[in-house]
């Protein structure tokens, strides 16, 4: 199908800015704009998969250019959120810009687009001109889908390398007058994901759980199983911490990047396990009622490519131990039902979780044990009553194969012989 020409407006000497003046202008001082459209462009988590990920795999592989000037549609021309100009400024020599101030035609005398972090190796970065005036190519980008082939660990591997600076720096006094200072390898350094001030998708028992944690010891240690390496990491005790996620992505970093176990119930901020160390790992509590088909779909799902971070789950099976969400309790109509249930606060009864740690520390972070003693027992998911949370799917011949949420997948495991391949699905 042939088009009419696009009419461009031709230049004149009232420009206001001196490289527009030229006929035609200087194309080499143009920006070349990557024009980029996600889905919940608010959420960090889903930011996280399907534009960071996403862009970091294409430069990475060569399939884009690192040197774009990257341009983030907003709803309504609203700011960049703080987090997404993080994961950008990560790929792109170029600070990003929004989408309304591309389209602006604002003239040539304006503040560049600042970097996320006031210092740091975003400082060598090339601010595009304030409007983005003049292109003689644009890419337009719809981001749709997440990138878990490329690993969420190995991307956020990437984030702690490109901010080494200043995560080094705020983890400093993390580690020299923070919750870490004095907790050598024998401590198990848990985090609680914290939502203060908010009425829906809190532990209810936050403080209970922490100092309860805090008192958590683990005496008999059961290293002597026949054929499991023994681990490197035994915990003989526990400094847990609550911590609000979202004021500052270095600080949150700097602190998961030495933590040992991170407790949180489904939601973004399950993405900060992303920065933890070989071995780490998630605790993921689910609420009453949600279902384990859409909660799987993502930390359990993303974590289990790469089995860098291992996962753990508890769900809530107790009414007692729910409280209804704001949804709920005001009857609001939303678009997906299943959201009310995902919006519900919980009572997380101490002795599941304190079997859940011991598990954890009996795994010591070595993939052959997490395989043996978590996943193939079935431990890493539970109920809060500690029963099992069915994980099995029973084949024709009636036989029982290991399911990772119903799905055959592979693990990776270290052996002498270096990594290999051990298929999940033996049966048995």
């Amino acid at each position: 199908m042939l088009c009419s020409q696009v009419t461009i407006r031709s230049n004149t000497s009232e420009e206001v800015c001196d490289d527009m003046r030229s006929t035609p202008p200087d194309f080499e001082q143009c920006i070349a704009p990557l024009v980029l459209w996600s889905r919940w462009p608010y959420n960090v988590a889903e930011t996280y998969g399907a534009l960071y990920m996403r862009l970091a795999h294409a430069v990475e592989s060569g399939t884009m250019s690192a040197n774009l000037a990257p341009v983030v549609a907003t709803p309504h021309g609203l700011k960049i959120p703080h987090f997404t100009k993080i994961f950008l400024e990560s790929v792109f020599n170029r600070l990003p810009i929004s989408f309304a101030d591309l389209s602006a035609r604002m003239g040539c005398h304006g503040p560049p687009p600042s970097s996320s972090l006031s210092s740091g190796s975003s400082e060598s970065l090339v601010a595009p001109p304030p409007s983005g005036r003049c292109f003689k190519q644009a890419h337009l980008c719809k981001l749709k889908t997440r990138d878990d082939a490329y690993g969420v660990v190995k991307a956020g591997r990437s984030l702690l390398k490109h901010f080494k600076g200043q995560i080094e720096a705020k983890g400093a006094q993390v580690r020299g007058k923070g919750p870490w200072s004095g907790a050598d390898e024998h401590v198990m350094r848990v985090v609680f994901a914290t939502r203060p001030g908010l009425s829906s998708r809190r532990l209810i028992n936050e403080d209970d759980l922490v100092t309860q944690c805090n008192k958590w010891t683990r005496q008999s240690l059961p290293w002597a199983l026949e054929g499991l390496p023994e681990p490197p990491r035994q915990y003989s005790s526990a400094r847990c911490v609550a911590h609000v996620f979202g004021k500052s992505m270095v600080e949150d970093m700097a602190l998961m990047e030495h933590a040992s176990v991170f407790v949180a119930l489904h939601g973004a901020a399950c993405m900060n396990s992303y920065y933890m160390p070989d071995g780490a790992a998630l605790i993921e509590v689910r609420p009453l009622g949600m279902p384990s088909s859409w909660a799987s779909a993502y930390f359990h799902k993303q974590l289990g490519v790469e089995r860098l971070v291992h996962w753990y789950g508890i769900n809530i099976l107790n009414r007692t131990n729910s409280v209804e969400s704001t949804y709920e309790a005001e009857d609001a109509p939303v678009l997906n039902p299943t959201i009310k249930s995902r919006e519900r606060s919980v009572l997380l009864p101490w002795p599941v979780l304190h079997k859940q740690l011991d598990l954890v520390s009996d795994v010591g972070g070595v993939a052959d044990r997490y395989y043996q003693l978590a996943l193939k027992s079935g431990r890493y998911y539970v109920a809060d009553d500690s029963s099992l949370v069915p994980s099995r799917t029973k084949s024709s011949e009636g036989r029982y194969s290991l399911a990772y949420d119903s799905a055959l997948v592979s693990f990776k495991t270290k052996s002498s012989e270096g990594w290999g391949l051990h298929k999940m699905g033996a049966t048995w």
